[in-house]
C-alpha cells in the first residue's frame, strides 16, 4: 500500500494534515512569507472554516488538537493506582560528537528515542550507546530531519521492532526513503567487496528493510501535537534545511526541548527556526553545538563571496566542481546559481539531482514552490559532459569527496589550471576533502586517490578552497536560541567536546544553568554516559 493511501486510510493522520494545513505560513499578496504564530483567530483558513462551520476559531482548534492528541479524562472518584512521570533523558550517540545522532527519552511507561543516525565511516555505524535503548522495548522514534547522521540507523530498528512508529514532517517522510536506500546501497556495496577480497564485513541492512520503514512512517505537521503513551511530542521549525524540526517532549509538567540540527537565518530553500510558546521555560535544552566556537559572517556575505568566485573561474574559461551534500546543500548552490549567475551554465549531479527532484515535488502546493532545475540549471548526463561540459559549475555528491561522481569530476578539473574545486560545508578529518584541503595548503602536487583499487595520481592545478555555506547556527546564533527558549538547565550535544566546554563557560556567564552531556532525570544532573537506574 503507498505512504499516501496509508495517510488517507489514518484518521489521525488526516485531522492531523488538516490542523497543519489550517495553521500553515501562507503568503501575503506580495509574495512575502508570514511567519505562523500559532494564533488560529489571525490565520485565515482558520477564519474561513471557522465561519464556513459557525464556530468560534479556537474552538475549532481545539477540537481538532483534541482528536489528534485526546485530553487526559478525570477518572472516575475510586481508589486508583498511579506513577509519577519523571522525564529522564540520555544521549546514545551524537553527544560529544558530530554523527550518529540519538536521544533517549522515558517517562512512566514509554521510551522514546529522538533521531537514530549513523556514524560517518567506513563502514558507517550505529549510534555509540544505541545498545542502552535496544534493552527494552521503544514506542517510537522521532526524526528530527533526514540528514543520514539523524535518520540513517531507523531501518535497522525497524528490523528488529516491526512495530516502531517514525514519527517526522510530511517533507522529511518523503525525503527519508532515498537516503536510505542510498545508504543500503553503498552497505551492499561495501559488503560484496569484503568478500571478493575474503573479508568480513555486513550490512546495517537492506533494501527490504527500507520498504518496511518506509510503511512505518506517521508525517506531523508542525504545531501539532501528539500522544505517544505517557509523553506528549510537537514539532517545530529548526530551519537547516527542507523539513527539518525541532521536538517538544512533555509528561505531566515537565518538558526538555531538542533542538537537532538548527539555524535561525533564510536561505534560498528554508526560512530559519520558530520557537514555539509550548518550548519556552522548558526544564531542558537539549542544544546542538556543531559551530559552537565560530563567529560567522552574516550569510550574504558567505553567498557574494562564493559568487565572485564562481564568475572569476567562469570568466577565465574554466569550470567549477562543488561537491555537495544531497540534501539541502546541494540545492542551496543550485538555488544560488539560478537567482545569481543565470548566464552561468550548471549541472546537478549524483543523488543531489534526485533529491532536487523531491524538493520541487514537496513544494509544489505551496503558495511560492522551489523551482531548482530549468533556465541555466540542468542534470548531468554522465559520461559525456565529464570531457563535454568545458565550461560553468559542476554541483555533485559526495560533499566530503568520498566517492561518488565527484571524485570522477575532481579527476578531470583538479588538473586544470584555469578551474576550481569549492567545498562548501563539513570536512570529516579522514575525508578526501579534508585530505585535498591539507595537500592544498602543503602546496603539493598530486593528489593520490583509490579509483576501484587502483591507485591514481590527480595534477593539483586547479584552485582549491573552502567557501563554506554553514546551514548550522553559530556561537551567536545559538546563544541567541538558549536566550529565546531560556530552559532551566541547557545540555549540549552535537559537537567537538573542547568547544563546547568552552561554550557551555559563555552559557554559563549569560546565567544558563548547563547540565553534563548525559544522564539527565527530573533536573537531576547524572554522570555522563551513566545507565537510566
Amino acid at each position: 500500500m503507498s505512504t499516501l493511501q496509508r495517510r488517507l486510510d489514518d484518521p489521525d493522520s488526516s485531522v492531523a494534515d488538516l490542523l497543519g494545513a489550517l495553521r500553515r505560513t501562507f503568503d501575503t499578496p506580495d509574495g512575502d512569507p508570514v511567519p505562523d504564530r500559532r494564533t488560529s483567530a489571525v490565520a485565515p483558513l482558520v477564519a474561513l472554516a471557522a465561519k464556513v462551520t459557525g464556530i468560534e476559531p479556537e474552538a475549532l482548534v481545539a477540537a481538532l488538537q483534541a482528536i489528534v492528541s485526546p485530553p487526559d479524562i478525570p477518572p472516575e472518584p475510586r481508589v486508583t493506582v498511579t506513577r509519577e512521570l519523571q522525564l529522564r533523558v540520555l544521549p546514545l550517540g551524537g553527544a560529544t560528537e558530530i554523527g550518529g545522532s540519538c536521544v533517549l527519552i522515558e517517562a512512566g511507561g514509554t521510551r522514546l528515542l529522538v533521531d537514530a543516525g549513523l556514524r560517518p565511516g567506513d563502514p558507517a555505524q550505529p549510534p555509540r550507546d544505541i545498545d542502552q535503548a535496544l534493552s527494552g522495548p521503544i514506542d517510537a522514534v522521532v526524526v528530527t530531519h533526514a540528514h543520514t547522521d539523524h535518520c540513517g540507523y531507523v531501518p535497522a530498528l525497524v528490523e528488529r521492532m516491526p512495530r516502531l512508529r517514525v514519527i517526522a514532517t510530511p517533507a522529511t517522510v518523503r525525503l527519508m526513503p532515498a537516503m536510505w536506500t542510498d545508504s543500503a546501497k553503498l552497505m551492499d556495496l561495501r559488503r560484496r567487496t569484503h568478500r571478493e577480497w575474503g573479508a568480513s564485513g555486513e550490512a546495517l541492512y537492506h533494501g527490504d528493510t527500507v520498504k518496511a520503514a518506509v510503511q512505518r512512517c506517521e508525517e506531523i505537521p508542525y504545531g501539532v501535537r501528539r500522544r505517544i503513551g505517557d509523553l506528549t511530542l510537537e514539532l517545530f521549525p529548526a530551519g537547516h534545511i527542507l523539513g527539518a524540526a525541532g521536538v517538544v517532549v512533555q509528561a505531566g509538567e515537565q518538558r526538555v526541548v531538542v533542538t537537532g540540527d538548527i539555524s535561525g537565518f533564510r536561505q534560498e530553500s528554508v526560512d530559519g527556526y520558530e520557537i514555539p510558546d509550548v518550548a519556552r521555560e522548558a526544564d531542558l535544552l537539549v542544544m546542538e553545538s556543531t559551530c559552537c566556537a565560530e563567529i560567522h559572517d552574516a550569510r550574504e556575505t558567505r553567498v557574494n563571496d562564493l559568487v565572485r568566485a564562481v564568475e572569476d573561474v567562469y570568466s577565465a574559461g574554466g569550470r567549477v566542481l562543488i561537491p555537495a551534500f544531497a540534501l539541502g546543500r546541494a540545492q542551496e548552490l543550485a538555488l544560488i546559481m539560478r537567482n545569481r549567475l543565470p548566464h552561468v551554465p550548471v549541472l546537478l549531479d549524483g543523488m543531489a539531482a534526485d533529491i532536487t527532484s523531491s524538493f520541487e515535488s514537496i513544494t509544489a502546493d505551496r503558495g511560492s514552490p522551489l523551482r531548482i532545475v530549468g533556465g541555466n540549471v540542468k542534470r548531468a548526463n554522465r559520461p559525456d559532459d565529464l570531457d563535454q561540459f568545458t565550461s560553468g559549475v559542476v554541483i555533485t555528491t559526495s560533499g566530503m569527496l568520498t566517492g561518488g561522481p565527484a571524485v570522477q569530476w575532481a579527476a578531470r578539473i583538479l588538473p586544470e589550471a584555469n578551474s576550481a574545486l569549492f567545498l562548501s560545508g563539513y570536512q570529516d578529518e579522514e575525508s578526501g576533502g579534508a585530505r585535498l584541503l591539507r595537500l592544498a595548503e602543503e602546496h603539493a602536487s598530486h593528489l593520490p586517490i583509490d579509483d576501484h583499487g587502483v591507485e591514481r595520481r590527480i595534477p593539483l592545478r586547479a584552485r582549491i578552497e573552502m567557501m563554506r555555506l554553514s546551514a548550522h547556527a553559530d556561537k551567536r546564533g545559538l546563544l541567541e536560541i538558549a536566550d529565546e527558549v531560556a530552559a532551566q538547565q541547557v545540555m549540549l550535544v552535537h559537537g567537538i567536546p573542547s568547544r563546547q566546554r568552552d561554550f557551555a563557560k559563555i552559557l554559563e556567564i549569560r546565567h544558563h544553568r548547563m547540565t553534563p552531556t548525559g544522564l539527565w532525570h527530573n533536573g537531576q544532573r547524572g554522570a555522563p554516559g551513566s545507565p537510566l537506574p
